[in-house]
């Protein structure tokens, strides 16, 4: 940690008018360790901290010119960084920076959230020898990392944000009945604060503000309807019939609210569990059509973000805010590799080797470049 005690002893020091000796007599100490400690060479016993501290009238934190909290500015800041780090270094540095912040800062447990988030849209970039090795190594740390903000942090909307990750985490890890015993066995019911904030908004007469809540609302509905839809995809492969008129409903959701232009890679999940889907039920000319709209999404939404259009024309505040709070999506260039992957060295793929539709398909995600490679 670096502390710069000896430049706050200097500044407090002479703000109170007194010598070295004085500071020195008072603490009990020679002149000579007060020197040290103003120009770094040592630092105070740690028994001495509370008396210094008192004696300036001032806390250890502000004392040892250590804040504990950042603001949503500087965590976004933090997080940015580790992502240029991720990708311009390596996952090493990357790992190790993030430990050094989680010591750091390990009581701002907004930032604590973040790493943990961090850590699993990224682990699998982070030095080991191989994916499981990988996800046994790094998920526990992002568990306890949630574990942490829900034992000790009080603000309601980090406590139900971190036990959804906490969730999260044991699910990956194979602990089902953990995952139960934080969530509950059903969906508890909950009044939406969206339509109580903007209320409030039209009680006070401001009716722009009172639509931009609700529009914001609808495009989170919107996206979490799609995204209930592809987990509903994942789990009814043995029921083909179900499987494609969820498919189907998908489809027409996407193009009722245009997601696939506000929320890529949304998108480009449901695209992928259902070509995942069809595979395994051998139906090619589904699969085929999926890929395609797959890869055609790709073509269209080179950085994946999340925007709005015509009809979602009130989204900027709350998707800055979104930004500001950390919650950065992953990385287009890995879902690019991810995809590319899927496509041209999946096995499940493989009864379509001949098919004279997959072929193109297959050169055009070989093709898929981010604008930052093709600059």
């Amino acid at each position: 940690m670096n502390l710069r005690l000896g430049r706050v002893l200097q500044e407090k020091r002479r703000e109170k008018q007194i010598t070295q000796q004085e500071l020195a007599n008072f603490m009990n100490v020679t002149k000579t360790s007060v020197s040290k400690w103003e120009n770094d060479q040592s630092y105070p016993d740690i028994t001495l901290l509370p008396l210094l501290a008192a004696y300036f009238d001032m806390t250890i934190d502000d004392l040892l010119n250590y804040e504990p909290q950042l603001s949503q500015e500087e965590i976004q800041h933090l997080y940015t960084s580790l992502q240029h780090t991720l990708k311009e270094r390596s996952g090493a540095e990357a790992w190790a920076t993030l430990q050094r912040l989680t010591k750091r800062y390990y009581s701002c447990y907004p930032l604590i959230l973040q790493l943990g988030n961090f850590i699993l849209n990224h682990f699998d970039l982070f030095p080991g020898a191989d994916a499981s090795t990988k996800k046994a190594q790094y998920i526990p740390q992002a568990l306890d990392l949630f574990q942490h903000v829900t034992k000790n942090a009080s603000a309601a909307d980090l406590l139900v944000e971190a036990e959804k990750m906490q969730a999260y985490c044991l699910l990956v890890l194979g602990r089902p009945d953990e995952v139960l015993k934080i969530l509950g066995h059903y969906t508890p019911p909950a009044i939406p604060p969206d339509s109580l904030i903007a209320g409030a908004y039209q009680l006070k007469g401001e009716l722009p503000a009172a639509q931009q809540v609700l529009q914001s609302s609808l495009f989170q509905n919107a996206v979490l309807l799609l995204s209930s839809l592809t987990n509903y995809l994942q789990i009814l492969g043995e029921h083909p019939s179900k499987f494609l008129v969820t498919y189907e409903k998908g489809l027409q959701h996407l193009t009722t609210f245009q997601l696939a232009t506000c929320n890529p890679a949304a998108t480009l999940n449901f695209y992928l569990a259902g070509a995942h889907g069809f595979s395994l039920q051998q139906d090619a000319a589904h699969t085929l059509t999926a890929l395609g709209a797959a890869v055609t999404l790709l073509e269209k939404n080179k950085e994946l973000k999340i925007c709005g259009d015509e009809y979602f024309d009130q989204l900027t505040p709350w998707l800055e805010h979104v930004v500001r709070s950390g919650e950065i999506p992953r990385e287009s260039s890995q879902v690019f590799t991810f995809v590319k992957q899927f496509i041209l060295t999946n096995p499940q793929l493989a009864f379509l080797a001949h098919h004279e539709t997959f072929i193109p398909i297959q050169q055009r995600a070989q093709a898929l470049t981010l604008k930052e490679e093709s600059a």
